[in-house]
Formats: C-alpha cells, sequence, structure tokens
C-alpha cells in the first residue's frame, strides 16, 4: 500500500450512528499523529455534522464528498485512505459494493455492521482480500466485538492456566436510567430487511458449505424457549442479533487458518497452539416475564409481517408502535446515552488440561467453570464507536509496526485482532474485560 492522504476515513459520518463516530475520532486521547477525513454524499451535510461535532482535540483534514451508490464518487474516496470505517446502513443495500471498492483500492476496511446476511455476501470475497494484502473486517461495533472478543477472551483465559474452553453461554442485559433506552430507525430498518430476506441467507450458508466446527466434550443445546435464568436472575430468550453467527463464522475462519498452516499468503504464520473452537450460544435477557412477552411480540410481527410488501411497509413506517418504543425515527436522546449501557455475562466450561484438535469427538463432562463479564457504556453509539475506532486503528497501527499480526482476507473481529491488544484497548476506553468468578466442577 503506497502513501494515502489519510489514515483514516469515516464514510457516512453524516448518519446518525457515523457522526458520533466521526465526534469520537475527532477527541480520540492518544498522541500518535492522526490524519482522517469525514466522508457523506452531501457536502453541506457534512458541514452541519462538523458544527455538531464542536471543537475537537484533532479536527478532520478533510470532508470529502462520496455516495456509497455512486462508484465512480465511492473509488475516488476509498484510494485516498489507509483504512475505511463504513457507517452507511442498511449494509444490503451498498455494503457489498463499498468492500468491493476497498479491495480494488487496496484500502483496508471495518464498519459497524451487524447483518449476517451482508457478512456472508462479503465472505465470498475472502480470497480477493487476501490476494490484494486487505483486511475486511465487518461487525466491529456492538454488534459484534463484546461477544466475538469475549469469547476470544474467555478462551485465552483458560489457556493461562493450561486449561481448555469448550462451551460458552453469553447472556446480554441492557441497562438504562428513568427515560429506557432506546434505538435508531436505521438499526430497526436493517432488522426488518434482514428478516425479510432471511431466505437468501440460508441459500449463501447452504453455498458456502464451510466445515462444521469440531466439538469437544459434552455438546451443548441451545434453549430455544423462554425461562427464567437463575444465575443472572432474569427472565431469557435466544438472542436474535448477529453475535452467535459470527462468532461462528470467525471459529470456521481460525480452523482454516490452523489447517492451512498459515493466516495468508503473505506466510503470516498461525500459532499452533491457537485455542480450540468453542460450542457458543446468546441469549437475551429482561428484568420480568413481560419484558420476555414484548420481546416475543416484537419478534412475532417482524417474522410474520416481513414475508408481505406490505407488510414491510407497515413495519418501517411505525417503527416505534411495533418495537414497542424501543426504537424510533428519532433515535435515543443525550439523556437516555448517558444513563444506558450494557452487561454480557459468559458462562464457560471447559477442562483442566490442554486439548489439541485431535481431541475433538469426545463427550466427556468438563470439569472447570468460569465466569467473564464484558460490560461497557450505551451499546449502539456510545460502545460501537469506541469499538470500531479502536478496531481501524489497529489494522492502521499493526501495518505501520510491520507486525504482521493482522491477518488478511475478510474477518470476525477476533479471527482479525487475536494477536493484537484490541482487548486491553477496550479496556482502557471502558469496555472492561473481566473474569468474575471460576471453580472446579
Amino acid at each position: 500500500m503506497g502513501q494515502r492522504d489519510f489514515d483514516v476515513m469515516v464514510l457516512g459520518a453524516t448518519g446518525f450512528t457515523g457522526k458520533y463516530v466521526a465526534r469520537d475520532l475527532q477527541n480520540l486521547a492518544r498522541d500518535e499523529p492522526l490524519k482522517w477525513a469525514m466522508a457523506g454524499r452531501s457536502s453541506s451535510k457534512l458541514q452541519e455534522t462538523l458544527a455538531w461535532m464542536g471543537p475537537g482535540k484533532r479536527p478532520p483534514s478533510e470532508l470529502v464528498v462520496a455516495d456509497a451508490s455512486d462508484p465512480q464518487s465511492l473509488q475516488a474516496a476509498v484510494k485516498r485512505t489507509h483504512v475505511l470505517i463504513n457507517c452507511v446502513g442498511p449494509f444490503r443495500y451498498t455494503g457489498y459494493e463499498v468492500v468491493s471498492a476497498c479491495i480494488e483500492a487496496g484500502t483496508h476496511y471495518v464498519d459497524i455492521s451487524g447483518e449476517p446476511e451482508f457478512v456472508e455476501r462479503i465472505l465470498t470475497l475472502f480470497d480477493k482480500a487476501e490476494e490484494r494484502g486487505i483486511s475486511v473486517v465487518p461487525c466491529c461495533g456492538f454488534d459484534c466485538v463484546p461477544a466475538d472478543m469475549g469469547n476470544l477472551f474467555a478462551k485465552t483465559e483458560f489457556e493461562k492456566r493450561g486449561y481448555t474452553a469448550t462451551s460458552v453461554e453469553m447472556f446480554i442485559r441492557l441497562t438504562s436510567g428513568p427515560l429506557g433506552i432506546s434505538g435508531n430507525f436505521a438499526t430497526y430498518e436493517s432488522a426488518v430487511q434482514g428478516l425479510s430476506h432471511a431466505h437468501e441467507l440460508r441459500a449463501l450458508r447452504k453455498k458456502a458449505n464451510r466445515a462444521q466446527l469440531p466439538i469437544f466434550g459434552k455438546k451443548t443445546r441451545i434453549q430455544e424457549n423462554p425461562r427464567f435464568e437463575k444465575r443472572v436472575s432474569r427472565w431469557c430468550i435466544p438472542f436474535f442479533g448477529a453475535d452467535a453467527s459470527v462468532v461462528r463464522v470467525g471459529q470456521q475462519l481460525v480452523e482454516r487458518f490452523r489447517t492451512s498452516g498459515t493466516l495468508n499468503r503473505n506466510a503470516r504464520t498461525l500459532n499452533t497452539n491457537v485455542p480450540v473452537p468453542t460450542q457458543f450460544s446468546a441469549y437475551f435477557c429482561t428484568d420480568s416475564i413481560v419484558g420476555i412477552a414484548g420481546l416475543m411480540f416484537f419478534g412475532l410481527s417482524m417474522s410474520l409481517l416481513t414475508r408481505f410488501a406490505w407488510g414491510k411497509k407497515l413495519l418501517l413506517a411505525y417503527p416505534k408502535i411495533f418495537s414497542l418504543g424501543a426504537f424510533s425515527k428519532a433515535g435515543p436522546s443525550d439523556a437516555q446515552m448517558a444513563a444506558s449501557g450494557f452487561i454480557s455475562t459468559f458462562y464457560v466450561k471447559g477442562f483442566k488440561k490442554h486439548l489439541s484438535i485431535e481431541d475433538s469427538g469426545s463427550s466427556a463432562a468438563p470439569d472447570y467453570a468460569m465466569t467473564v463479564v464484558v460490560k461497557g457504556p450505551e451499546p449502539g453509539y456510545v460502545a460501537t464507536p469506541i469499538s470500531v475506532l479502536l478496531c481501524a486503528l489497529a489494522i492502521r497501527n499493526d501495518d505501520l509496526k510491520n507486525a504482521g499480526n493482522v491477518p488478511r482476507g475478510v474477518l470476525s473481529p477476533a479471527a482479525a485482532f487475536a494477536q493484537t491488544p484490541l482487548i486491553s484497548e477496550l479496556n482502557d476506553a471502558g469496555i472492561a474485560f473481566s473474569v468474575e468468578s471460576e471453580s472446579e466442577l
């Protein structure tokens, strides 16, 4: 990669989440020099966003007019930056084209998506990205850094003790103040569009035909029915977000690396002692059975209405009604965001010995347990900007040092950043990873 005008460019900087990513980048409390740009479709809206951001430690070097749906302006923009942060969603509309433009330009890519169908589509570009020496890392926001890096953190903590983690159950809960918690319409729209095209996701996964992950120890079952989970003292249902699928895909990629012996064709070797994959499941928790009923209404409405064009229009026209106030076109207020946060609790089981890939297939019961907690600020518009910025800078800094610790191809966050200090940097930025307890079984 030759000399570029910018280290980082934020595409979609005038969108609801993009403006928070841009503001956080402007106020980033780091000492190293950093040139960055804000990019969006409208010069006037870029100026408005810049005024909204106010003065900061490192203002953008330039405002770049670029349209993700215009190949010429998109290519002209992405070739000027070392790393692109894509905040233009829903990603099923233009995400594939943006990734393709980055690969063509030799530009690294991260985004704030959480759309499994989009991830499956860009995974077909793995070989092209690898050949170009480019890292493409989707899902670098709340979807799915806490889950994917949390699973990696748990495996690493077991490994430090000479043990092996083999199963992980993650329980997500959101915290809020008296004003409650709210999401922006774009996130809701992505969910509606994703459900309406669920058949395409199934077809993409079938065509990909990735090898099943090996199982170590007793096989775990996903608890599909709503239930009261005593370990977290809350009502829980399976989480319908992208976390479980991205963790699975990331571990499948690592197994691909393991069997090939290298991370890519540039001879970035893989540590042969990389932890074996875990069986991973994710659940969403609420304080009451009423909350579960609300979630089930939301899920059932989405599932039924997205089957019809008129139903999808109805869902998109009245997000606040169908989400029972969880999403709106106005999005959360500053007061709501300041009082909100997330806590993801991981119940991890494994064995008090080192397991290798040859040990798969055993149905032995685990003999060690650990509880890991990942917690942070409001997930959508505070934690997400922190996460995606640190992911982008992890690639940029790895290249500056010529460290070779970030592999090439289309990757999950954990597959991309396992050998970088990302978890430590997330801790320093307020997204905390910790071991809460551990015991023999």
